[in-house]
């Protein structure tokens, strides 16, 4: 047997099934990982945006009707330190509803939520001006004035405030939604790519094999012809016809 026979026997094959099998395997591998970080940031829009806008647009609201309801009961409490908490209780809820609109305004991503802040700062600049002025009534001990103020023209733009916040509130929860359907597309997506890739790898690895075992099977009819052994077929064909003469 020649020397270049074994450079080109079965071993060289083997290995380049070897690699062949190495090379569609990390592509699978590349491709499910994309789908993965596909996946992951579907689900991040989900828990870090979407969710915390939702929750962000509720507490505004919530906080809201909470300081009407404590400026309404500035009108039936007369004891001061009582008037000084409901006081301190209005400022801090105040701020806390100033930072959530503050968080909305940074990650606001489309143009109508944007819009959509716009009209809440000016109509919630608008409804602390007047509840302040109706404290600063209040103080003063004219109760009469602060009750016209009150109805004329800080409930009104209360109700007005409290329409545009349960827009946002539905607008957030309509994002989350489409978040939500993004990211179950991107399941489906991710588990009929791994199948289709997966199946490809199957049929390569196959048909790669196939032609290994075919390419070995043809180096060993032709290593006997090579090193000068008598050629098979003609035994064959000789058995064959002595078995019909007899």
């Amino acid at each position: 047997m020649k020397l270049s026979s074994l450079r080109t026997g079965p071993r060289p094959l083997f290995w380049g099934v070897c690699g062949a099998v190495l090379v569609i395997t990390a592509l699978l591998i590349a491709l499910g990982l994309g789908q993965l970080s596909s996946l992951d940031s579907a689900n991040g829009r989900i828990i870090d945006q979407g969710w915390d806008k939702a929750e962000a647009a509720h507490a505004v609201n919530a906080l809201t009707r909470a300081n009407a309801r404590r400026v309404l009961e500035l009108f039936l409490i007369t004891d001061k330190d009582k008037i000084a908490q409901t006081q301190l209780a209005i400022e801090t809820n105040k701020q806390i509803i100033t930072e959530k609109l503050a968080m909305l305004d940074r990650i606001a991503e489309s143009e109508r939520e944007k819009h959509m802040m716009a009209a809440i700062r000016r109509t919630r600049a608008a409804y602390v001006a007047s509840f302040s002025e109706v404290i600063t009534l209040l103080s003063a001990d004219k109760r009469g004035q602060a009750a016209t103020l009150m109805n004329e023209q800080t409930l009104p733009t209360l109700d007005q405030l409290q329409r545009q916040l349960e827009a946002m509130l539905q607008l957030q929860r309509h994002l989350v939604e489409e978040h939500a359907d993004a990211a179950r597309q991107h399941v489906v997506q991710a588990v009929l790519t791994l199948f289709g890739l997966c199946l490809i790898g199957v049929l390569a690895s196959i048909g790669v094999a196939n032609l290994v075992s075919l390419g070995i099977r043809r180096q060993q009819r032709a290593i006997p012809l090579r090193d000068g052994a008598p050629d098979p077929v003609p035994k064959q064909a000789g058995s064959t016809s002595s078995s019909t003469s007899a």
